[in-house]
This record gives C-alpha cells, structure tokens and sequence, in this order.
C-alpha cells in the first residue's frame, strides 16, 4: 500500500518476511504495536502546538473580530414576576467571553 511505497522511496528495506511468517500471531502484534506507539505518537506531536496558545489573547481577538464585523446587540429584560419586593434584570447578547 501507500506506506510500503513510502517506505521503498525513502529506501528503506523490506521486511522480508515468508507467508507463514506473517501469519505468526506475534507479528501481528508488532505490527498493532507499532501502529499504536504511531498514532500516539503522531497525536502528541501534532498537540505540542496547543502549549504555545495564548488562549487570553485569542478571546480579546476574538471579541474584536466579532465587533469590527457587526454591533454587539444585547437585549435587556426588567421584570417582577419572580418575586414583587425584587426586580429581575436579565442581560442577553451573544456569547461571548471577553475577559
């Protein structure tokens, strides 16, 4: 398949195993293995840039991209229905965090 090409382009060598070979049920689990060790090593690679974000800075940006493109609207609700001695103030906008 397509890592065997890879593998003869960069020219590596050929396993060279036999049929009977390849049929052992420790080859099989060499092969799970390193398939395993790869994957997971390939998440952890492909994850170290996630150490590098500056998730402060990307709400701030995040919060000005949304207000240079549009208006912030918000909607504010006053209302007694809850209790009469207090009035409710409910706030909706969109949800954003821009702490």
């Amino acid at each position: 398949g397509t890592v065997e090409r890879l593998a003869m382009t960069l020219g590596l060598p050929s396993p060279g195993l036999t049929e009977a070979q390849r049929t052992l049920k420790i080859v099989h689990r060499v092969g799970f293995s390193g398939t395993l060790v790869g994957a997971m090593l390939g998440c952890a690679l492909g994850m170290i840039h996630l150490f590098f974000i500056d998730t402060d800075k990307s709400a701030i940006l995040k919060l000005q991209a949304i207000t240079q493109e549009q208006e912030i609207a918000f909607e504010v609700e006053c209302s007694n229905k809850v209790r009469n001695d207090a009035t409710a103030i409910t706030v909706r906008g969109p949800d954003v965090d821009g702490s």
